[in-house]
C-alpha cells in the first residue's frame, strides 16, 4: 500500500507549469504532488510494474468539495483555452480516478501510450517539464469509509476503499456483497466496471447491488445519481460499466445480503496432465456450466506442466452452503472426469489408476465462514506484478469446439516446450482461467440486458489470460504479450463452421487489455451500447475531461 507522505512541496514551484500551459489552478490547501516533489515516484508507480506513468500531477483530496475544485479548475482551464488550440474544444489536460491503482492498463494512474521519442519530448513546449504529461491524477484514498445501516440493509462505501476492508466490515455485521477476492484492489474502479466475484453467480455483480452513488461531473457539480432520480437516471446508466469515462465516483450506497454461516472453500490441482486428458476434462466442465447451482462459483485453469508434453491442471472455487452439499453438488461432474484426471486422493484406499501415472493429484476442501473462504481465494494475488492480461467471454449457445480447446492447449503447450528445447525455464508465469458466470441459475444473467452499461449478461463462462514475469518485476519479457495474445487469438481463429463469423464472444472490462485499440476495446466492452454512451458523455463531458486511451468519446 502507498505510503502516506506529509505534503512539503512549494505550491508555488508545483502549480507554475500547469498555471502558464493551461491555466490550471490547483487550491492551495489540497495535497498534491510533481515532478519537483522529491517522492513523486511512490505516488505514481502503478500496480502494474510494466509500465512507468509521468502525470502533471497526483492530488488527494479529502472531501467532495475538493474533489469539485480540482475538477473545476480543469473545466475553467478547458473555457479559457481557444478552440483552435485544441481538438474539437478538447480539454488540453485530462483527469483520471484512482481508487486503488489496481487497473490492469495503469489508466487510473495516468499511463499515456507514447513512442521512446515522444515521451523524452512530452511537455517541453507547454513548460511542464521533460517526460512529464498532460494528466491529473485524483487518488482517492481518503475515501474509504464504511457506513451499514441496519432497517434498510444499504452500505455506503467510499470509492477508495479496498475490498479486503469492505468484506472484514460488513462481515463483522453478518453482512456481504458480491465482489473480487483480491484484498488490496480499491472498490471504485472494480464496481465501475462490473465487479465479477465468486458469489456473483448466486448475488449478481457487484454493480448490480449499487442504489445510488455521488459523482463529481466535469463541470465540478456534485449530483446523486439513482435509478429513481430522472434528472441523472442515464448517468446512472452509463457509469455502471463504464464509470471513469463520466465523472468521479465519491461514493455508493450498495444494498447488502445475509453472508451465509457455511461455506466451502475448494482448490484441487493435478501437476501433469495430458493435453489430449485436458482437452476432455474441459469439455467435460463447459458442458455441466449451465446447471450449476448460482450457489457454486468456479475457476477451470491451466497452468505450464511440470513435464514435457504436460499442463497442470487447477479446479477451484467457492460454495455458499455446508460441504456435504458441495460433495453431492459435484459428485456427478468429478465422476465425468474420472477418466481423464485421477480422483484416488477422493476416494480413500483405492490404488492409483495407472491411466493416471504421473498426475500428482493434490487438493484441499474445507467448510468455513464466508470471510476465511474469501481470504483462501485472495491468498498470494499481492499488491504489485509485472504483467500483461486480456480476456475473452463465451457465450451461452456459443461453447467452444473441440477444436478450439485443442488449439488453446496446442499453444500452451508450444511454448513451455520451446523453453525446455532451449535448455532453459520459462522466463514467465501464466494462467489461463474460465470462470463460470452464467448457467440457468445465474443471477448476473437474470439481470436485462439494457439495465446498465454493461454487457456481459448472457456469459457462460469467461477467461482470463495472464502472463507475468517470474519474480514479478519488470521487465516483462518481449515475447510474454505476444504469448497471452495468442492464447485470446487462437480460440477466435479457429472457430469454424457455420456459426464462426456470428460467434458472439466479448471481453471482460475488469481486465483490460492494455494493446486493444479503443475501437476495438469498445467492441468488446460496450459492443452495441456505444451510440448511447457516447450521446450521454456529450451530455456531461462534452470538453472530454475524463478520458484515457480506451475511454467513452462524446458524439459529434
Amino acid at each position: 500500500m502507498m505510503e502516506n507522505h506529509s505534503f512539503k512541496v512549494d505550491k508555488t514551484r508545483v502549480d507554475a507549469g500547469l498555471v502558464s500551459a493551461y491555466n490550471v489552478q490547483i487550491p492551495a490547501r489540497i495535497e498534491g504532488y510533481t515532478p519537483l516533489d522529491p517522492s513523486y515516484a511512490l505516488h505514481t508507480t502503478p500496480v502494474n510494474k510494466r509500465f512507468r506513468t509521468f502525470p502533471s500531477m497526483v492530488v488527494y483530496p479529502k472531501t467532495a468539495e475538493e474533489v469539485a475544485d480540482i475538477v473545476k479548475a480543469v473545466h475553467t482551464a478547458t473555457s479559457s483555452t481557444s478552440a483552435s488550440d485544441q481538438s474539437h474544444n478538447e480539454s488540453p489536460i485530462r483527469i483520471v480516478v484512482r481508487s486503488g491503482g489496481h487497473n490492469y492498463a495503469a489508466f487510473s494512474s495516468g499511463f499515456e501510450e507514447t513512442s521512446e521519442a515522444q515521451e523524452k519530448d512530452a511537455g517541453r513546449a507547454d513548460g511542464m517539464g521533460k517526460g512529464v504529461h498532460p494528466v491529473i491524477v485524483i487518488d482517492l484514498k481518503h475515501f474509504d469509509t464504511i457506513e451499514y445501516d441496519e432497517q434498510s440493509q444499504i452500505a455506503t462505501i467510499g470509492s477508495g476503499t479496498r475490498l479486503g476492508k469492505v468484506s472484514e466490515e460488513l462481515y463483522k455485521r453478518g453482512r456481504a456483497l458480491p465482489h473480487g477476492v483480491c484484498p488490496n484492489v480499491g472498490i471504485g474502479g472494480h464496481v465501475l466496471h462490473g465487479g465479477h466475484g465468486f458469489t456473483s453467480r448466486a448475488w449478481g455483480l457487484a454493480m448490480d447491488r449499487i442504489v445510488e452513488m455521488q459523482v463529481v461531473l466535469a463541470d465540478g457539480s456534485i449530483v446523486t445519481a439513482s435509478n429513481n432520480d430522472d434528472k441523472h437516471k442515464d448517468l446512472f446508466w452509463a457509469m455502471r460499466g463504464a464509470g471513469p469515462s463520466f465523472g468521479v465516483a465519491l461514493s455508493f450506497k450498495l444494498l447488502t445480503f445475509s453472508a451465509p454461516p457455511t461455506n466451502v472453500f475448494f482448490l484441487y490441482e493435478w501437476d501433469a496432465v495430458r493435453t489430449s486428458d485436458a482437452t476432455n476434462a474441459f469439455l467435460e466442465y463447459q458442458k455441466w456450466l449451465p446447471d450449476v447451482p448460482a450457489e457454486l462459483s468456479t475457476g477451470f485453469m491451466f497452468c505450464r506442466g511440470e513435464k514435457k508434453g504436460y499442463v497442470h491442471v487447477w479446479f477451484s472455487g467457492q460454495y455458499l452452503g455446508p460441504i456435504g452439499s458441495f460433495h453431492a453438488t459435484v459428485a456427478p461432474f468429478f465422476g465425468q472426469l474420472e477418466p481423464y484426471l485421477d480422483f484416488s486422493h477422493i476416494k480413500q484406499g483405492q490404488k492409483l489408476n495407472p491411466k493416471h501415472a504421473g498426475q500428482d493429484p493434490s487438493f484441499k476442501v474445507e467448510e468455513c465462514t464466508f470471510e476465511r473462504a474469501l481470504f483462501y481465494l485472495g491468498d498470494g494475488t499481492g499488491d504489485s506484478d509485472t504483467f500483461y492480461a486480456t480476456s475473452l467471454s463465451v457465450p451461452e449457445g456459443g461453447e467452444l469446439t473441440e477444436g478450439q480447446v485443442r488449439a488453446l492447449l496446442a499453444h500452451l503447450l508450444e511454448s513451455s516446450e520451446s523453453s525446455r528445447a532451449n535448455g532453459k525455464e520459462e522466463e514467465i508465469h501464466w494462467f489461463a482461467m474460465a470462470d463460470n458466470w452464467g448457467g440457468k441459475y445465474s443471477q448476473i444473467n437474470a439481470v436485462p440486458y439494457d439495465a446498465t452499461a454493461c454487457i456481459a449478461r448472457s456469459n457462460l463462462y469467461a477467461w482470463q489470460f495472464y502472463v507475468r514475469s517470474l519474480d514479478r518485476l519488470p521487465p516483462l519479457p518481449q515475447n510474454a504479450v505476444q504469448f497471452c495474445q495468442k492464447m485470446r487469438e487462437v480460440l477466435i481463429n479457429s472457430r469454424t463452421g457455420e456459426d464462426a463469423d456470428q460467434w458472439a464472444y466479448a471481453g471482460i472490462a475488469n481486465y483490460v487489455d492494455v494493446e486493444m485499440s479503443r475501437q476495438e476495446a469498445h467492441r468488446m466492452y460496450y459492443g452495441n451500447k456505444v451510440p448511447r454512451l457516447r450521446e450521454i458523455k456529450r451530455k456531461y463531458d462534452p470538453k472530454n475531461v475524463f478520458r484515457y486511451k480506451h475511454s467513452i468519446l462524446p458524439a459529434d
